[in-house]
């Protein structure tokens, strides 16, 4: 189907839905992007999509991606939100599992914090590298099972540095949850 849409002449995004990984090793003769997990609608069920995502990094490439799911913004009034803090994290591990940055709110209500998580031209240039790579987990085990911060482990880069560079693209000088990150350290030194 991706074929004969792609055929017309018009570039057209072909995403497949079946809420499970096994999409992802016929993904790329199929379809632009495969969902591999179930919906997220709350916080667990994002670091339940990263572990799934995790062991499907080599499934993902040029024209074709492991789809963890629509991002959720930080708006209240939406069906289901993320705390502010969340959702740009959301983001920006989506970016670095090369996901389809897809946006589950109204456009019409979207916070100045939402539009400046998803106009961050930094963060899209990780999740639009021309290689189009997956972010590969080389340390640390799932992290549905962990505190917040503990999914930072799946960056291919250091996971401190990557925490301060993801803040300060965003402004921020400092991470308030010091406690996260020694779950992190103490994960990466077993």
């Amino acid at each position: 189907m991706r074929d004969a849409l792609n055929s017309t002449g018009r570039p057209i995004f072909f995403s497949l839905c079946g809420w499970h990984e096994w999409y992802a090793p016929q993904g790329q003769s199929l379809g632009n992007s495969w969902r591999i997990e179930d919906d997220c609608f709350n916080w667990q069920k994002v670091l339940n999509a990263i572990d799934g995502n995790a062991p499907l990094w080599k499934y993902a490439g040029p024209g074709g991606w492991n789809d963890p799911d629509m991002l959720m913004s930080s708006d209240p009034s939406a069906n289901v939100y993320l705390t502010p803090t969340q959702s740009r994290t959301m983001f920006s591990l989506w970016s670095v599992m090369a996901a389809p940055l897809l946006i589950s709110t109204s456009l019409d209500h979207i916070s100045s914090w939402d539009l400046e998580t998803y106009s961050n031209q930094e963060v899209i240039a990780v999740d639009q590298d021309p290689l189009g790579l997956q972010g590969k987990r080389i340390v640390g085990g799932n992290v549905s099972n962990c505190i917040i911060s503990c999914f930072f482990i799946y960056l291919v880069i250091d996971v401190c540095l990557f925490l301060q560079l993801t803040l300060s693209m965003f402004g921020q000088e400092s991470y308030p949850a010091n406690k996260d990150l020694q779950c992190c350290s103490s994960m990466l030194t077993k």
